[in-house]
Formats: C-alpha cells, structure tokens, sequence
C-alpha cells in the first residue's frame, strides 16, 4: 500500500499560485507559509524562439539564486495524480526540489518551478495585483507585502487570453465580459451566490432594484482592503465616480454580505459595467460578526483610474445603508467625513440613488 508521502507531493507557490492555484487544482490543501532562503524574485516572459505561451500579458515570476535573498510564498499539498496537470500549467519552466523554512522554524522539501530561460520583463497590473492580494490572504511577513505592491508594472489591466489556458476546469469557470473568471461565491447547485457590497449597494432600497431576490446574510468586514472612489471615463466618454477597494495594510472595508439568486449575477455584472471594463469581479474572504469568513464575490474598478471624491447624493446613499445596517459607529463617522465632489459625476444611477435616499 502506498505511504501518504508517496501519494502526496508538496509545492512551494511563490508567484500567482499564492491565490489562484484552486484554478486549476481544486485539490490542492495549505500547509502553510514559508520562505525560500537563497533566492530572489524576478520577472520575466518568453523570449521569441521559445514554444512557451505567456497568456499573463505581462512578465512572469521566477527565482533566481542569490545569497542572502528570501522569497517568501505558500506550501501547498498536492496528490502525486495532479502532478502531470501542474507542469502543464507552468509550461517553459523547469521543476527543482528545494527545502523551504516554515514560518515554526521547521524545513519541509518542496517541488518549485524557475524559469528555464526569459527576457527580464514587468509584471501586468493584473498579475502582480494577484500576487498582492495573495500575499494579503496569506498573511505574509508586512516587509515582503511592501516590497511587492512597490514592484513596478507594465500597466496592463486586461484579462488573461482564456485560448492559451489549456484546462477542463477553466471550460466550466463562469465568464463574463471581463473573460474568465472562476468564483467559490458562486453555489450552482444551490442556485445562488454571495456577494460583498460596500458602496451604494449596502443600501438596501438602492440594491433591492439591481436583485429584487437578494437577502441580507450578515454586516461583514473584509480586512487588509480600504475603501476609495475612483473617477473613470466610460466608452461614451462620460466620466462617474464610483466606490472601489485597494489591498492595504491594516485597513478594512465594512459592508453587508447578500445572498442572491444566481439568475440575478448577469443584472449585476451590467450594473457594475464589466463589459465596459469599468468595475471588475474579485473573490474575497469576508470576516463576519459571528467570527466565521466566507468568500463573497465583490467588485473593484478596473486601474488605470484617478482618485476623486463622491458626489453628495452618491455618498449619502452609502451613508444610509451603513446606517441601516449599523456598521461600526466609528466607521460610519469615517463615511459621514469622506470629502465631496460635484453632483455631475453621479452618472447613469442617479434616479435610482434619489430614490435610495427617500425616508
């Protein structure tokens, strides 16, 4: 009979798999955090004689040896049967066991992947705000988290090309106008999904319009995110303002998790104007008041965008719904002192925001 060591495998994700490995591998179990001691993190993509495909519009991490230097990531267990499907996944690079230094001081002997050969390149914004968000979700030490949100990117904010990811889980990921996206909010069975609001949707007059079925789960706080606003210009070329989230040490962002029927998250992906690129979907990890977590898809506007104040109908709409549903007082006062723009930037909802606003 096989050992558990024999059927298992460990690997050490350092660059996009800090978050996204469920992707691909919906196996794959957390042993934990841990740093890579004697290397240092480098981007790079394909050079134009390499078979490989970079879907990532953007340089790829990778390690290289370098005395002194820490690369820190995630320890994932894998069986031994997802093995052929992972190197699959990381195609024009090349498996290495290292021994990886847990976070208790212990060594664990991990599978890592490194470049074979690369044109040093930056990361997309998209990728390296994965990589980000990951090392937040993972609790990473706060110097690495710095020295990744300072890494200077390419400025690409498109989603991956879905034709160069060759994967039976990514043909069942639900799609929408931002490409692929695969969401553990989203229940199929169950006919319903769970969703984070934080901005003009905490209020329920203002969202009961958008879902007609969503019902309140519970207020919820998600950590290691602040709340901005972001002004954007559309296709049309009209410009609106609207409520946005950023990774952010010691932060958080209050807000109400709803339990909407799935017919419903087509009606909510034109609100939050995903084909327009303006808002994009994200999975976080909501804390709630009963100290469970629960994974709430949610939106965020898509970068490049230029911060800029709410309007006084749009804030108060948010005010409200904080208000209705007793936020932490001290972070309701925050919103109450949030500075105000002009009215112009409310944009396409503002009869539904007026309307919100009634007593």
């Amino acid at each position: 009979m096989a050992t558990e060591l024999e059927e298992c495998f460990h690997y050490f994700g350092y660059g996009n798999h800090l978050s996204n490995i469920h992707l691909h591998n919906k196996n794959a179990l957390k042993v934990g955090i841990g740093k890579l001691v004697g290397y240092e993190l480098h981007f790079g993509d394909f050079p134009a004689s390499s078979s490989a495909k970079n879907c990532w519009k953007g340089g790829l991490a990778s390690i290289q040896e370098k005395p002194g230097s820490v690369v820190w990531g995630v320890i994932w267990k894998m069986n031994q049967t997802d093995l052929e499907k992972l190197d699959r996944q990381v195609m024009g690079y090349r498996a290495k066991d290292v021994t990886v230094e847990k976070v208790d001081g212990g060594l664990i002997s991990c599978r890592v992947y490194q470049l074979s050969e690369y044109i040093p390149a930056a990361p997309s914004t998209k990728y390296k705000r994965l990589m980000v968000d990951g090392a937040v979700e993972n609790s990473l030490p706060n110097d690495y988290i710095s020295k990744l949100v300072a890494i200077e990117d390419n400025g690409q904010t498109g989603a991956v090309d879905a034709t160069l990811v060759d994967s039976e889980e990514t043909k069942k990921t639900v799609t929408n106008g931002d490409g692929v996206h695969t969401s553990k909010a989203i229940h199929q069975s169950e006919g319903y999904f769970l969703y984070f609001a934080y901005g003009s949707n905490i209020n329920s007059k203002r969202f009961s319009v958008s879902c007609p079925t969503s019902q309140k789960v519970a207020v919820g706080c998600l950590k290691e995110f602040c709340l901005e606003f972001a002004i954007k210009e559309q296709t049309s070329g009209e410009k609106f303002v609207g409520a946005t989230i950023e990774s952010r040490l010691n932060a958080s962002t209050w807000g109400v998790v709803w339990r909407v029927d799935l017919t419903e998250l087509p009606k909510l992906d034109r609100q939050e104007h995903i084909k327009e690129k303006f808002y994009e979907p994200v999975d976080v990890s909501v804390d709630l008041e009963n100290g469970e977590s629960v994974i709430c898809r949610t939106y965020r506007v898509l970068q490049p965008y230029s911060p800029f104040p709410p309007s006084v109908l749009y804030k108060s709409v948010i005010v409200i719904g904080a208000e209705e549903h007793a936020l932490p007082a001290a972070y309701i006062e925050t919103l109450r002192s949030l500075p105000e723009g002009p009215e112009h930037t409310v944009g396409p909802m503002k009869s539904y925001y007026l309307e919100a606003t009634k007593n």
